[in-house]
């Protein structure tokens, strides 16, 4: 992990300066090598939608394989697990993890 910039919500004791009326985090999270693991928290139950803003991502299940999520594309993650694992596929990727609790909002 190159940085994590906390925009809403909290990540490893750092609290972002965005007030919200349910729990959200909203991260801007910059991974600097490529073909590195990496692990982000989330709450079990929580929705959590990546966003890839630059590079790619392959978004990791339990036994190292995964999905790749191109620039400009979005994954929509399942709300099981207390964690979120990837890899950057291109040195500099740039993506916003965004995961909050569910309001039940009509569809």
């Amino acid at each position: 992990l190159g940085s994590l910039r906390v925009i809403a919500g909290s990540y490893n004791g750092q609290r972002g300066p965005a007030t919200t009326h349910t729990p959200v985090e909203l991260w801007d999270v910059h991974v600097e090598a490529a073909e590195s693991p990496v692990a982000l928290p989330v709450t079990e139950g929580h929705n959590v939608i990546l966003f890839v803003r630059q590079g790619s991502v392959r978004v990791l299940d339990g036994q190292g394989k995964g999905q790749v999520i191109g620039p400009q594309s979005v994954a929509v993650m399942a709300r099981t697990g207390t964690e979120v694992r990837m890899e950057a596929l291109e040195p500099g990727t740039k993506l916003m993890v965004l995961a909050g609790e569910p309001i039940h909002e009509p569809s």
